[in-house]
């Protein structure tokens, strides 16, 4: 690969992701469908429909399609869920957390709720049943599918698309009828946007896959290493994320992500866990030169990479980290406009994000730039 080519993926990784990716401002999901506030569930459905087959990122070539494709699968979410909407309307948030830090107020809950008055319970087999108003239990259709641009595997295609492919994958167990599988979509999608050029992400279906997600998501871990008889987990600890990595031909090796699904959390887990990257060490205006460029090996090149704001270090960048560790040191260092004469003096720096080749102790390369993927 050619310094120049070199430089701008660097850029590339530090303007698309400059840190790890936080959850985006909301968008009016009534806009993104582009339908009225008082649409009926009827007409968001149908508009869903015809964007979603539109924006499919397998069917739409254009660059901005998966972009547009998350926007609305996470709108959809929004408006298809009647206390998601009803929170929206009333602080312009869905999630009542979100709400609540911004000085709205508002709850959580944790049971399934799909319309008011009726309360969900799940049966043996993952399917839920309706308690009415006067009792008993009615089994209710099959829930709309949550879409994905990302991968669908099922106990026929695991062994040969993923333990025989030699790519590291990042696989969701997920039921379409939990809320909190709807509500992790939008960071399952940005997530897997985020590592496509490190990482396969797929989803096992928990309802249609019950080997398959007994053996990515045992309700006992221990027993199910020990070879005894495997369960899944209860529908109400979904989703669950795991990792299978590159180098790995046996589901006994697969890393389970044990914090929330989020966005942040699976770019960490995938970057610690299951592609092993190296971190980038961030420096100063004070320890940049005497901790790094003076005694870093000197027949490495040196690579700073300038960030215009705190934040770890972007997969992509520690992925680069790691590809050209014997050829390249890498560093980052947080850019202060009250630092800029001294950065545009020593190393030519005058703006962030940038980043700067450094050979024998002079700065060969600088690329800035508002490049985006």
């Amino acid at each position: 690969m050619s310094t120049a080519k070199l430089l701008r993926w660097l850029l590339i990784a530090l303007v698309a992701t400059c840190c790890v990716v936080s959850v985006l401002a909301e968008k009016d999901p009534y806009k993104v469908l582009g339908v009225s506030r008082s649409a009926t569930e009827t007409e968001i459905k149908k508009a869903h429909k015809k964007l979603a087959i539109k924006y499919h990122p397998d069917k739409n070539p254009s660059k901005d399609a998966q972009d547009k494709f998350v926007e609305i699968v996470h709108a959809y979410e929004v408006l298809s869920d009647p206390e998601k909407r009803r929170n929206y309307d009333q602080t312009g948030f869905s999630d009542p957390k979100e709400a609540a830090s911004r000085g709205y107020g508002g709850g959580h809950h944790n049971h399934f709720r799909f319309q008011k008055g009726q309360h969900f319970s799940w049966d043996s087999e993952g399917d839920f049943f309706n308690r009415g108003p006067y009792g008993g239990y009615h089994q209710q259709p099959p829930p709309d599918p949550i879409p994905s641009a990302t991968a669908t595997l099922t106990g026929r295609n695991f062994e040969q698309q993923v333990l025989k492919s030699n790519i590291a994958w990042i696989i969701e167990v997920y039921h379409d009828g939990s809320e909190e599988c709807k509500r992790a979509a939008s960071s399952w999608e940005q997530a897997a946007k985020s590592l496509e050029d490190m990482a396969r992400f797929g989803r096992v279906n928990y309802q249609r896959e019950r080997t398959l997600s007994a053996k990515l998501a045992p309700k006992n871990a221990v027993l199910a290493a020990l070879g005894g008889a495997l369960q899944a987990v209860s529908p109400y600890d979904l989703p669950v994320v795991v990792g299978i990595r590159a180098d790995c031909s046996s589901i006994s090796c697969v890393k389970r992500l044990r914090d929330p699904l989020r966005t942040d959390n699976v770019l960490r887990f995938a970057s610690e866990k299951v592609l092993k990257l190296d971190g980038v060490p961030q420096h100063t205006k004070a320890t940049l030169k005497p901790d790094f460029l003076d005694i870093a090996p000197s027949h490495k090149v040196k690579m700073i990479a300038f960030t215009p704001r705190h934040g770890e270090a972007t997969p992509l960048l520690r992925y680069f980290a790691t590809e050209f560790r014997r050829h390249i040191e890498f560093a980052r260092v947080l850019y202060k406009p009250s630092e800029g004469m001294h950065w545009q003096r020593t190393l030519g720096v005058t703006s962030a994000p940038a980043v700067v080749l450094v050979r024998e102790g002079v700065p060969d390369h600088v690329v800035h730039g508002t490049l985006s993927r």
